[in-house]
């Protein structure tokens, strides 16, 4: 018994196309991903998407429709002006503000921060994250609970020095200033050089000890805190990983990786090391 070509193909072109509707009608057919954050599980905004739950995929149109925040808004906070707002997405702030922020980041994690504080909800931003000086004063402009208001401004990255951590930097200076008013004892003056370096160095083996992983972590640092070249290389992806003087950050950015998954796993593998 032969089969006719032509009638085989088109049962088989039908099957294949009613399997795809049928498929489609019971949700099993996905074409393209949905951006739908995970809900909070318990208190005040049980029930509520969570804002911790934004991920760098997500564009500031995803942002919007999840949680209210205007992507004009976002796009506004943070500086982007060269594409329709709605199209940003939130990885693309670490390429561009790689290297701009010293200490602290913006990043994925600032979307977060920024959008948990300007619909009310409570947020804990990693400890490097940081808000550029636009997204601290829009805000502002929300009647922020104090505590919330506080932890905003002292994260803020830029702008004026009446801002946050701006104003550190002038406080620590004038305090050296006042000793200096007394002109007699001269003899004191070596002496309160000698004491600050003592307090750098224990900062800076705290900071070391703690294997903390920011945006200026190298990948001799991780080297140096026990992380084999195998775990660093499953963190980045598959990757090998760069020089020893190369910042992963930086690495990130131009292999086109999102920095804070990155960050986020070589943390956990940080975290899980012996204790110095």
């Amino acid at each position: 018994m032969k089969l006719k070509i032509v009638p085989l193909a088109a049962v088989t072109l039908a099957a294949f196309t009613f399997g795809i509707a049928g498929a489609s009608a019971l949700g099993y057919w996905i074409t393209e991903s949905k951006k739908e954050p995970a809900k909070v599980a318990s208190g005040e905004f049980a029930g509520q998407a969570d804002p911790g739950d934004i991920r760098g995929s997500y564009s500031f149109g995803d942002v919007e429709k999840a949680f209210g925040v205007p992507a004009a808004v976002l796009a506004e906070a943070f500086g982007f002006t060269d594409r329709p707002a709605a199209e940003i997405k939130a990885k693309d702030l670490e390429e561009t503000y790689a290297g701009k922020t010293g200490a602290l980041e913006v990043g994925t994690d600032a979307v977060r921060f920024f959008t948990a504080a300007w619909i009310g909800m409570p947020y804990e931003p990693e400890p490097d994250t940081g808000l550029p000086t636009r997204a601290v004063e829009l805000l502002e402009g929300r009647n922020l609970h104090p505590a919330t208001a506080a932890l905003v401004r002292s994260r803020i990255v830029g702008g004026e020095p009446s801002f946050g951590t701006l104003s550190a930097a002038p406080a620590q200076t004038a305090s050296p200033a006042a000793p200096a008013s007394t002109a007699a004892p001269a003899a004191p003056t070596p002496a309160a050089p000698a004491a600050a370096p003592a307090a750098t160095d224990t900062h800076t083996t705290a900071a070391a000890a703690a294997r903390e992983v920011k945006g200026s972590t190298t990948f001799g640092d991780l080297t140096t805190w026990g992380l084999s070249r195998a775990q660093v290389k499953e963190a980045l992806g598959g990757r090998e990983p760069g020089a020893a003087t190369e910042k992963v950050r930086d690495f990130c950015t131009a292999a086109g990786v999102e920095f804070s998954t990155v960050k986020t796993k070589l943390q956990e593998m940080a975290n899980a090391l012996p204790k110095p």
